[in-house]
């Protein structure tokens, strides 16, 4: 899924998904598989869930026109907020907005 992002502030990054997934605070942030932080707080807003993100210290910038997904993260069934590099695609009709962080 391709949330839509609210500006970055120095404390990290909100994010807006149609549904969280069962994604709860504390949940881990991924960046191309090594973890970079935490999810702080979802909160459901209307129509969308509102996702803030908090990032380690020294953790890697998020790269511009990155994406988020939340997905599984082990048998358990628990689930983190993965982050992934730009996609580029090459066909119209399947080119998505691109999240700018």
């Amino acid at each position: 899924a391709i949330p839509h992002v609210l500006p970055q502030g120095p404390k990290g990054i909100v994010l807006r998904f149609k549904d969280s997934s069962e994604l709860t605070a504390g949940s881990p942030v991924r960046l191309m598989g090594t973890e970079v932080g935490w999810v702080r707080s979802v909160r459901f807003r209307g129509d969308h869930v509102q996702v803030k993100l908090g990032f380690y210290r020294d953790a890697p910038p998020v790269p511009e026109g990155a994406y988020f997904t939340i997905e599984f993260t082990g048998i358990a069934g628990a689930k983190c907020v993965e982050i992934m590099p730009p996609r580029q695609l090459h066909t119209p009709e399947k080119r998505q907005p691109y999240v700018v962080v």
